[in-house]
């Protein structure tokens, strides 16, 4: 406990005070003793310290009353005049707490630095240790009991405190509403699943006759291009659904990625004419031609260093894209000018997308043009609240520019950014693009590189400068799981940069030779298992790897 001295007579007090030092002490009100002496009591007392988030100050509580129970009376906040944002500071952080307030995605760094808990002495703080004559009955008891924290290191583990607090009773809530997240729709546990059909690679060896040779073993495909079926495979449902309340910058990005996968740059002339027409006829062929030069097979997003990055496996795709942006300016512009029956400059097609996927596109390109935090849904808050801001912020930048991956080896691992590009500004929109030309200047051609791959050197190029930490990774997100080989080239970035990439999901598609050719040390481990979704789980046939929505409650996918 600490204490603090007062006088019987006219109530003035001290400052407060360790016991042992009040013991050392000759406490004396002068104003009583120069008429008839002062009666001076020894009070013992507790003083918590609390912060309210309304105005963000801090105040020194001092009262009888033990912790717990000063914690559940929460005082009104003196300058608020109510307790609706009032919370408490512990005295101490014990190593167990500690460890929850550094938990990656609850506090920003290095707005927040957790660290900053181990050297706040917050007991010395309270008694005021650089005030001198603090045994001096000059304060009024009523106004000693509250005082205002000033101490500008105090302030700070104060908000950092007050932003915790905030966040864990934000999960709270949601985990009251709707419970712990099972694993069967835990993103980064679908290597668990149970449920779906498993098929043998070996059946698919009988059933599909179009035969390729990898790294001298046969294996089965489809026909010539479609991927190649190197492991067993597992269907679940196309309804079947990802919980992404821990991921949800990953989340954001996949949203991203799948309103600009809808975009068609080509003509598509169809609607303008009779069906069955020779115009109508001319219209579709024209539009074949151009959505198979323009289709961008896959889109993928990425936040890292402060700055959105956009990647496709289309070099054509990834142009019109870049000029689209820089011509409406902004992410955000741009989106909202994508006709998704809406009306729009830009046109768009399902891809391979269902109605009701399509449906939650239109939901995904409402929130980014609302772009409130009221236009999410509520999953988006449950962690990584202060990424989720940083990307509402990110679809509204206006630096929009390209930063260029070169071939400078046969293999992903030895690519390199452009010399030009590598500052990889911050606080701004990227679209990546392979250097192209023909490949017997050992440049990349279209489509041969896939959209993930080109990630890898930025990610290798950030880390290096530092850019990245635990509190503040990278993070991946896209229209699909990864192919087989992306994965392989994602885990090799997240084995070297460990809690500092934060990847959507354990789950990746079949083996693609395009992107193959670009791994070293290929392997396919026998008795894994490449994860696909279907409408028809007894089909063979199926290969669409898009990524699940989440839970359709209405508040939560």
């Amino acid at each position: 406990m600490l204490c603090y001295f007062r006088c019987k007579k006219c109530g003035q007090v001290s400052d407060l005070l360790l016991e042992s030092e009040a013991k050392t002490l000759k406490p004396s009100c002068n104003t009583c003793a120069k008429t008839g002496g002062s009666e001076v009591e020894t009070k013992r007392t507790f003083a918590f310290a609390f912060g309210c988030r309304t105005c963000w100050k801090t105040w020194r509580w001092c009262t009888p009353s033990n912790y717990a129970t000063a914690k559940a009376a929460r005082p009104d906040c003196p300058q608020c005049n109510s307790n609706k944002e009032v919370y408490f500071i512990p005295s101490q952080v014990t190593k167990k707490k500690a460890e929850k307030r550094q938990r990656p995605g609850m506090l920003d760094d290095p707005q927040h630095d957790p660290s900053r808990y181990d050297t706040l002495d917050v007991e010395k703080t309270l008694v005021g240790v650089k005030r001198t004559k603090r045994e001096e009955l000059a304060k009024k008891e009523e106004d000693f009991i509250f005082t205002s924290l000033e101490d500008p290191s105090f302030a700070t583990v104060s908000r950092m405190e007050g932003t915790y607090k905030q966040q864990r009773v934000r999960q709270k809530k949601f985990l009251k509403r709707f419970g712990e997240m099972k694993t069967g729709s835990n993103p980064q546990k679908t290597s668990e699943l149970k449920t779906g059909r498993v098929i043998p690679r070996s059946e698919y060896d009988k059933k599909l006759k179009y035969k390729v040779d990898v790294k001298g073993t046969t294996y089965p495909k489809m026909n010539a291009s479609a991927p190649t079926v190197v492991t067993d495979v597992r269907i679940i449902p196309r309804s079947s659904t990802w919980d992404y309340r821990e991921l949800g910058p990953n989340s954001f990005l996949r949203r991203l990625s799948s309103i600009l996968y809808m975009i068609h740059f080509g003509v598509d002339d169809r609607a303008l004419y009779k069906k069955g027409s020779e115009d109508h006829k001319k219209a579709s062929k024209a539009f074949k031609s151009d959505d198979e030069k323009y289709k961008p097979v896959e889109v993928q997003a990425m936040w890292a260093g402060n700055s959105l990055y956009l990647s496709t496996n289309n070099h054509l795709f990834s142009e019109l894209l870049l000029e689209a942006l820089q011509t409406k300016t902004t992410v955000q512009a741009l989106v909202a000018d994508i006709n998704l029956g809406s009306g729009g400059t830009y046109k768009s097609l399902p891809r391979n997308f269902t109605s009701d996927h399509v449906d939650k596109v239109k939901e995904y390109q409402q929130a980014i043009v609302t772009n409130t935090e009221s236009a999410y849904r509520s999953y988006f808050l449950f962690q990584w609240t202060y990424v989720f801001q940083q990307l509402r912020e990110a679809v509204e930048f206006t630096n929009i520019s390209s930063v260029t991956i070169k071939r400078s080896g046969t293999h992903y691992d030895s690519w390199t950014i452009a010399p030009g590009d590598k500052a990889l500004t911050a606080n701004r929109v990227f679209v990546v693009l392979p250097e192209t030309d023909t490949p017997s200047k050992g440049l990349f051609v279209n489509k041969e590189v896939h959209a993930e791959e080109l990630f890898y050197p930025i990610l290798m190029e950030l880390d290096a400068k530092g850019r990245l930490t635990e509190q503040s990774p990278a993070f991946v997100g896209g229209v699909k799981t990864a192919c087989f080989t992306c994965a392989l080239v994602l885990n090799a970035a997240s084995t070297r940069l460990q809690k500092k990439l934060i990847l959507p999901t354990d789950a990746y598609g079949h083996y693609w030779e395009n992107s193959g050719k670009h791994v070293s040390a290929l392997t396919f481990t026998p008795n894994t298992q490449t994860l696909v979704f279907s409408d028809n789980t007894t089909s063979h046939n199926v290969y669409d790897t898009e990524m699940p929505w989440s839970p359709k409650s209405p508040d939560h996918k």
